[in-house]
């Protein structure tokens, strides 16, 4: 049999299998990332094609649009007859995939991070409406706004102010650590100065003091600018973060103040006082990292295996 017929059949054959792989594969991609934001926000497919999330953050996210598992259910959109859907829990370097066949824009969320604005959409057109694309969907999340300074997202059309403090919100994550373990230090120096009577943990308890305070202070601030300007967040968690935090940042500098006076002459009567909202602000910080990790990782994190 000639070899050109051959190769020219094996070439159609190869075109084919790539072409009906495209057409087969993902209209659009979504990745779910470490600053707890989709990006992009909102996509535009036809129905029949398909969307793919990918988590390359080293938390887990979900996609969800339950209302019933949501926290606001007005966070969460379906057209008319499409069925909700939740992803599970999607595992650092884990994706997931859903096709979607009824037209219309279907609004969704990640419950571990939707009180912070992590909320996406998909615009699912009629076939040959228009070419898939990313970018803004026609309807954009009724949650907060990532480029209003609420939440974690981009920096959106706003101004500088408006885009300086959302971009100062991203450090607040990785601000917090700081002061958590500065304060914990401090009440720790202090226990052995008492128990040991060596300067070198009195020395160390200021020194943890003074920094822990300021950057309680620091995060604190950059925690608002990340999650906006609200007095409740219509998430219990959220709430209980943002409150202790707060707490914890107006406290910090009061316990600097006793912590300087109770070494001057005279100041031994304010010792007691020092030493006791220290406690305090060592035991606030403490609980509110742990909500803080709630968030970022789920409330079920730390339930033990096979006990969900």
């Amino acid at each position: 049999m000639p070899r050109r017929p051959i190769l020219s059949a094996a070439a159609t054959l190869v075109a084919a299998w790539a072409t009906t792989a495209a057409a087969q594969g993902p209209a659009a991609t979504v990745e779910m990332t470490g600053e707890n934001t989709f990006e992009p926000r909102g996509v535009v497919i036809e129905a029949g094609q398909s969307v793919r999330w990918t988590n390359p953050s080293s938390v887990v996210h979900t996609v969800t649009a339950d209302p019933d598992e949501a926290d606001d259910p007005g966070n969460v959109s379906l057209p008319e007859g499409a069925e909700p859907f939740d992803s599970g829990d999607v595992e650092p370097g884990g994706s997931y995939s859903r096709t979607f066949d009824v037209p219309g824009t279907y609004q969704y969320v990640c419950l571990p991070h939707e009180s912070i604005g992590m909320i996406g959409t998909v615009e699912v057109t009629d076939p040959g409406a228009g070419e898939a694309s990313e970018g803004s969907s026609g309807s954009g999340p009724s949650g907060p706004d990532p480029g209003s300074g609420s939440g974690s997202g981009g920096t959106g059309s706003k101004g500088f102010a408006a885009n300086l403090v959302t971009w100062l919100g991203k450090l607040h994550p990785p601000s917090v650590s700081f002061p958590i373990a500065l304060v914990l230090s401090a009440l720790l120096a202090e226990v052995l100065w008492s128990a040991t009577g060596r300067p070198l943990f009195d020395h160390s308890a200021r020194f943890c003091v003074w920094v822990g305070a300021i950057g309680a202070v620091v995060s604190v601030t950059l925690g608002w600018c990340f999650a906006g300007l609200a007095w409740s967040d219509g998430d219990r968690v959220m709430t209980t973060h943002r409150w202790v935090g707060t707490s914890a940042g107006l406290l910090a500098p009061v316990v600097l103040v006793l912590a300087e006076a109770s070494r001057r002459p005279g100041g031994r009567s304010i010792r007691p006082w020092y030493l006791g909202l220290l406690v305090v602000a060592a035991v606030l910080v403490g609980l509110n990292g742990h909500f803080g990790g709630l968030m970022a990782y789920g409330e079920d994190y730390y339930a033990w295996p096979g006990s969900g």
